[in-house]
């Protein structure tokens, strides 16, 4: 990339990460009928205050331009929505501080391992991207609403919509709630550890710890789901409560406005002894399927169920509990998969290695062993298999994208901050020298890559990574990591040791990664013994050889892919 030829998307892209205010939900931007404006100040020009702000902070952020007064005034015009089939414009100063989804990073979705390019609120599924499944909410069919900047699966409809055929002409609304609350954070699963907030609109409670989003009104608490609008599918599994007795596992139905235009919902028990019965849209409890775990766990240790009347009744519903919330557990929305990116064959140098290092020849790989193979592992994702056993060979050289290290940890933390579980980060980092002067810089398979990349984690592995010292200039020296097999049998699955050492491995092969493997307890309770579960965390049902890599709470640092050499 030319540095001095890039447009707004890119400057934008490249620049240090921006400052985003995810705590502040924004409306949702009005759909227009003409395509000359900001879709979300509805003006030519942005509002003078955000502007300079943006401004002020464009100046510090953008990289590797020498005219930053024409980069920053790009920067300030209106732009095109990054997805050629759509009208919309925005300024990036608008788009930047638009919060109408939980955790929209513009910045983020511009990077090149997700989109490349700023796209509206329009391409993205608003379900599945507040279940923090980015990537896979902009893919597949969606609808989108009529009268807003909104979209959605066509597979994850709205719970109560309506449309006309080609877009969503109403979507339930929010109206105030006067009923019991279920007793679990929803922001966490966890009970009374702190004073539990009701929501004003809904069944949810929650600790304000747990709360990432301003009140509108801090005199009328909401939960997040609620200040957002966030809507339910309309197969998605929920909790509803019996009369005046305990939330119990249920579904939706069918539909309904009843007389004061509330929207209301028919409720099938999974029990099947119970009636189904009609209650209003914000009765339905709708669990986060990565919280299920934990709020099967709490609902045990805390005895949810203990008002019903028999001991019969009893373990039926525990064990409908259990089926239901396991099932909401292993819940991935009906969506294309994630498709296998393109192979490439050569590095590429990024304009943040460049400005570090200078003109340089890209090194050129060796060839990947056409021995192995890429396939798909169900509950982990693709990874590396042999075909034949192998044995003291060279897989191939690890290709990617070479970066700064400023840039590789700047990719990170922006990925880190939208809380997409689906984050892309295939970063090694490596060593140079210019000079004579030792200078570390980062590999970046997340979107320029090859067969290497997908070789995951194991602390019992069989390959290692061997550093190549190549001249690139006349005074740069790079290393560059290649894999070599130790040994590996016919169908199994090459593994690295990336050395990671703030959060337990999986990989189940050694004696301390199998106690670490983490478990789930779905056992119904008795009436005499409540299950004590302070020790269980963590919880998954992971359980193959190889851990694939993502992201996590600990130090960037600890991140990096450290082979052992």
């Amino acid at each position: 990339m030319n540095a001095n030829t890039m447009n707004a998307h890119e400057i934008y892209r490249n620049a240090k990460r921006f400052t985003v205010n995810d705590r502040q939900a924004t409306p949702h931007s009005k759909r227009p009928s003409k395509f000359d404006k900001c879709i979300v100040c509805e003006q030519l020009v942005a509002p003078e205050a955000l502007q300079e702000a943006f401004k002020n902070e464009a100046r510090k952020k953008i990289q590797y331009l020498k005219n930053k007064d024409a980069a920053v005034d790009a920067l300030c015009e209106l732009v095109d929505c990054g997805d050629e089939t759509c009208p919309h414009k925005f300024h990036l100063a608008c788009i930047n501080s638009h919060q109408p989804i939980p955790r929209y990073h513009a910045q983020y979705l511009s990077m090149e391992e997700n989109y490349g390019k700023v796209k509206c609120p329009d391409h993205f599924c608003e379900i599945c991207f507040t279940e923090s499944i980015i990537a896979s909410s902009g893919r597949d069919k969606l609808i989108q609403v009529k009268d807003e900047i909104r979209a959605f699966h066509v597979n994850c409809y709205p719970a109560g919509a309506s449309d006309d055929g080609e877009r969503i002409i109403s979507l339930a609304e929010k109206t105030t709630f006067s009923s019991e609350h279920f007793g679990i954070c929803c922001g966490c699963g966890a009970g009374n550890t702190e004073e539990l907030i009701k929501c004003s609109y809904c069944s949810k409670l929650f600790h304000r710890s747990c709360h990432g989003t301003d009140f509108p009104n801090e005199n009328v608490p909401e939960c997040e789901d609620c200040i957002f609008g966030t809507q339910i599918r309309k197969t998605d599994l929920i909790l509803v409560q019996k009369e005046n007795g305990p939330f119990l596992a249920a579904s939706m139905k069918a539909w309904r406005r009843n007389s004061k235009g509330v929207q209301e919902v028919l409720v099938q028990f999974k029990n099947r002894s119970n009636p189904d019965t009609w209650v209003p849209l914000n009765y339905v409890c709708r669990i986060y399927p990565a919280l299920s775990k934990t709020f099967f766990q709490t609902m045990k240790t805390e005895d949810l169920l203990r008002n019903l009347e028999d001991d019969k009744t009893y373990d039926e519903e525990w064990r409908a509990m259990s089926e239901h919330l396991e099932a909401q557990f292993h819940f991935q929305p009906n969506v294309k998969s994630r498709p296998l990116p393109k192979m490439v064959r050569a590095y590429k140098s990024h304009v943040s290695f460049s400005t570090v290092f200078g003109k340089i020849k890209l090194p050129k790989p060796m060839k990947t062993n056409k021995n192995i193979k890429i396939k798909f592992v169900l509950g982990k994702g693709y990874g590396v298999f042999a075909k034949k056993n192998l044995s003291d060979v060279i897989a191939g050289d690890y290709v990617g994208e070479l970066v700064s290290v400023s840039e590789m940890k700047k990719r990170y933390l922006i990925g880190k901050e939208s809380h997409d579980k689906e984050q892309k980060f295939y970063s090694f980092q490596s060593a140079g020298e210019k000079n004579d002067k030792p200078i570390n810089f980062g590999i970046d398979a997340a979107s320029h890559q090859n067969m290497m990349s997908f070789i995951n984690t194991s602390c019992l592995p069989n390959c290692e990574v061997e550093r190549v010292q190549v001249k690139v200039a006349t005074n740069v020296m790079i290393e560059i990591l290649r894999i070599r097999i130790i040994k590996v049998e016919k169908g199994k699955e090459l593994t690295l040791a990336y050395n990671w050492t703030k959060f337990p491995c999986w990989c189940g092969l050694t004696k301390e990664c199998k106690s670490a493997l983490p478990k789930v307890d779905w056992a119904i309770p008795s009436r005499t013994v409540v299950t004590n579960v302070d020790n269980v965390e963590n919880l998954n049902t992971e359980t193959a050889s190889g851990q694939k890599r993502k992201p996590t709470d600990s130090e960037y640092d600890s991140e990096m892919k450290k082979p052992k050499y």
